[in-house]
Parts: structure tokens; sequence; C-alpha cells
């Protein structure tokens, strides 16, 4: 179900706290909301059933906000964030304690998010508390770099199918390379459009372990002919 921007803090507690049939929420262009009602929906007994929970420009989740959803959400399986400003890796982290049953992670235009702070490299716990994560979507994140990438890859125990880090700047060929040949029995679509670093390398090593891509995307930049 998707919400209107006019919504106030109390929208966000009706919702937490008394509608324990909602499986899908997606919050777009929340300008009035601020943390309190992102921590108060979190800690309703309203999201348990929730399975898919979309947050895009909304200024007003915090690093707080979302730990208290990924504690009032234990069977969502989708969870995107977009343009939120004030997010950092401890909320993301805090997030994934109480998201064991992550498939599917979504994360771009996150100014804030790296991939080290206090609790270590942010993509190691990620992967480590969400291990069945299949799809996962980087976009435009400039602080994530091979170091990031290589913990995510060996700490997921499913097979990724999806795999997306357009915009991704910093990672290079050794990460990618390491994806196909963790996940090249599964991985049916690769995106690095905008990974400056990868080249001819990459596209060997698909070659190489990728038996099931049926959709890449690369631009050219080490790309020979």
């Amino acid at each position: 179900m998707k919400f209107s921007s006019f919504l106030s803090d109390m929208s966000l507690v009706v919702i937490g706290h008394y509608d324990i049939t909602m499986t899908d929420i997606t919050l777009i262009g929340f300008q009035n909301i601020n943390e309190r009602g992102f921590w108060v929906m979190g800690n309703g007994q309203g999201l348990q059933k929730l399975r898919s929970l979309a947050i895009i420009v909304c200024k007003g989740v915090t690093d707080l906000g979302l730990q208290a959803l990924g504690k009032g959400c234990p069977k969502l399986r989708l969870f995107c964030l977009r343009e939120c400003i004030v997010l950092s890796d401890n909320g993301l982290v805090a997030f994934a304690k109480g998201s064991g049953a992550l498939e599917n992670l979504q994360l771009e235009e996150l100014d804030m998010i790296t991939q080290s702070r206090i609790y270590g490299d942010l993509l190691n716990c990620v992967g480590r508390l969400c291990p069945k994560l299949t799809h996962l979507k980087l976009n435009d994140l400039v602080g994530i770099t091979n170091e990031g990438l290589f913990p995510l890859v060996q700490n997921c125990e499913v097979g990724s199918v999806k795999v997306n880090l357009s915009g991704c700047v910093n990672v290079t060929d050794r990460s990618v390379s390491a994806i196909t040949e963790s996940h090249g029995e599964s991985l049916e679509f690769l995106n690095v459009d905008g990974c400056r670093y990868v080249t001819d390398a990459t596209l060997l090593a698909i070659s190489n372990n990728c038996r099931l891509l049926y959709e890449l995307d690369i631009l050219k930049y080490g790309i020979n002919d």
C-alpha cells in the first residue's frame, strides 16, 4: 500500500499499532514525519506480517527509527531505502539485526552509507545477519568498495540471483569477479553500469562462471572491443 506524503507522525503510530494485516508499505516523500513517528511505528505490533517496506525521500527516518523498524518487521522479505539523507551505517546494521528473513535489499543514493563504523564492516554485518539475501541492489553508493563487498559475498548462504551495483564507482574487478565465482551457479542478473574500474577481467570471470546469466548491464570504461 502506498501512502500520501501529507501523512503525519500520528498516521505512522496508527499503522504500527493497529494495522496487523498489512503486508506491503511504500512511504514516498514524507516531509512532515520525524524520527519519533518511525520509531513508534516500529515498536508497535502492527507490522508483524509485513513482507515489503520501501522508504523513499523521507528525511525523518534516522538510525534510531530504522532500528525499531527492524525489530518490528520480523517477516520482512524486501526492504528499499532511497535518498534518506541522515541514515548511516549504524542504522542499517541495527536494522539488519532484526531482519534475518530478508531476501531483497535495495539501497540507493544514501550519502552517509560507507562500509565501516563502530560495528565493523557494514556489509559484513548485513551478510552475516541476513544470510538469505538473493537480491541485492546498491546504487550510487560511492563509499562502498571491494573491502565491503567481499564479506557480503562470503556470508550469504543462499546463492545470489540478482546483483545491481550501478553507480558504485569504487567497485573493481576483484569484488565483481568474487561475486561470479561464489554465486555464478545462481546469478541471473548483473548490473555494473558506472563501475569505472570494471574491465575485461570481469567479462572473463562472467564467461567462466555464470551459466544462468541472462542480463548484463555494463558501461564501457575499462572494457576493450
